[in-house]
């Protein structure tokens, strides 16, 4: 059994052309892109200054949506920080060991009569 055989021009040129024809799409639908036809012409017009706003709009909220974002993180993780210190005591974690000498291994031997 072969694996089919795969076009990979064919397929970025059928991608290109979706792309395109989404931008088309959404830039008409967004009002960016006007079409008008008299007797004997076509004409296409694009708003760039209706663009150009949109976009700077688009950034601006980007920005703010990440300080938002940065804000509400830096808040959760100061609460959380502050939880663990006041559940948590002070030497979780840490067990006292029995001989002053912390090189030594715990004795982890089983009882004989276990």
């Amino acid at each position: 059994m072969t694996k089919p055989k795969r076009h990979p021009f064919r397929t970025l040129f059928a991608f290109c052309f979706l792309l395109t024809f989404a931008a088309g799409v959404i830039g008409y639908a967004s009002g960016w892109i006007n079409f008008k036809h008299e007797e004997k012409k076509t004409t296409i017009e694009i708003e760039t200054s209706e663009i150009k706003d949109a976009a700077e709009e688009a950034v601006e909220t980007g920005k703010q949506l990440i300080d938002k974002s940065g804000e509400k993180l830096n808040e959760l993780t100061t609460d959380s920080a502050q939880e663990r210190e006041i559940t948590e005591p002070k030497d979780a974690g840490h067990t006292e060991a029995t001989n002053s000498d912390a090189s030594e291994e715990p004795d982890t031997s089983v009882p004989p009569n276990f």
